[in-house]
């Protein structure tokens, strides 16, 4: 263990045992990225509490979006813009599109994968693509061409 990682571990436990918000027994977990990634792998919803530095692992965000696109929401910004997590979380959920940054909600094939695994995405879709009618044919989506 880094030093920084030593007194971030022992600062945590220490005021979350104090406010008596998470036991420390089970802080530990979340010293290192090979441990969050296991909890993730149990139940995609524990990125839910994981510090920001493990919302911003690539290898915990992509593990938990596999699972279920809605892991996205907490997601680093930077892996929000991240072209391959973003695919992962909308072929698992199509309305994930909601969570991906603006350039990728922009971006044809992004798109077109979470469409194809639900119309309603098309909500959520840039304005540069709101007008697109190809979009509807190549993701057997029919509409009006006015999302």
């Amino acid at each position: 263990m880094r030093p920084c990682q030593a007194v971030w571990s022992s600062a945590l436990t220490e005021s979350h045992a104090t406010l008596g918000k998470v036991p420390s027994s089970l802080l530990h977990n979340y010293v290192n990225s090979d441990a969050a990634l296991q909890d993730v792998r149990t139940n995609w919803e524990a990125i839910k509490s994981l510090p920001a530095s493990f919302r911003d692992d690539r290898r915990v965000v992509l593990e938990a979006v596999r699972q279920s696109g809605w892991a996205l929401e907490f997601a680093s910004e930077a892996l929000r813009a991240d072209r391959d997590v973003v695919l992962e979380a909308v072929r698992a959920t199509g309305l994930a599109l909601q969570f991906a940054s603006e350039e990728l909600r922009g971006d044809r094939s992004v798109v077109v994968e979470a469409v194809r695994q639900s119309g309603w995405a098309l909500q959520y879709v840039a304005e540069n693509l709101k007008n697109d009618c190809s979009l509807s044919a190549e993701t057997a989506w029919f509409s009006s061409c006015s999302f």
